[in-house]
């Protein structure tokens, strides 16, 4: 089996410094390259909105987690003790990520620079590529065939 040299990026940031990252990058490149603004003035309302939304999300996700007594850790994802597919987990496999990307679009709209909204396809990038498909691998091995069943069911992100 071929490693990619990408490998080792896999699992290794929490995905919450990833999303400071993001947000802090969406800032700066916001302070460095100012635009007019784009929406009407109801781009704070829709912003708050989905601010909301991602925190009702995150707050299902982990509750769900919870009740399932199993970890939250997204790094050591072998410490997971059951295969949670109840609650927020019926409709994506990762409502946690899934809020993330939502403050990352709230922070877009607030903003209003296509510039810095760059960096929500960065973050949804990033998330596929070094922590969603790695977690996906190690929930396949250790649940095997039922977590093989859940993902033809059940969207990655919605």
């Amino acid at each position: 089996m071929q490693v990619s040299k990408f490998s080792a990026l896999e699992l290794k940031v929490p995905p919450v410094v990833v999303l400071i990252i993001t947000v802090a990058g969406m800032y700066l490149t916001n302070y460095v390259i100012s635009f007019e603004p784009l929406f009407t003035p109801w781009h704070i309302v829709i912003s708050r909105i989905l601010m909301m939304l991602a925190v009702c999300v995150g707050v299902a996700a982990v509750v769900s987690f919870s009740l399932a007594k199993t970890s939250l850790d997204p790094v050591n994802i072998d410490k997971a003790k059951h295969l949670v597919t109840s609650g927020i987990f019926r409709v994506s496999r990762n409502p946690m990520y899934l809020a993330m990307l939502l403050l990352t679009i709230a922070f877009a709209i607030r903003l209003q620079n296509p510039i810095a909204a760059c960096w929500v396809l960065g973050f949804q990038l990033y998330m596929t590529r070094f922590q969603i498909g790695a977690e996906e691998r190690m929930l396949g091995k250790v649940f095997g065939q039922a977590y093989s069943d859940y993902t033809s069911r059940v969207r990655r992100w919605i």
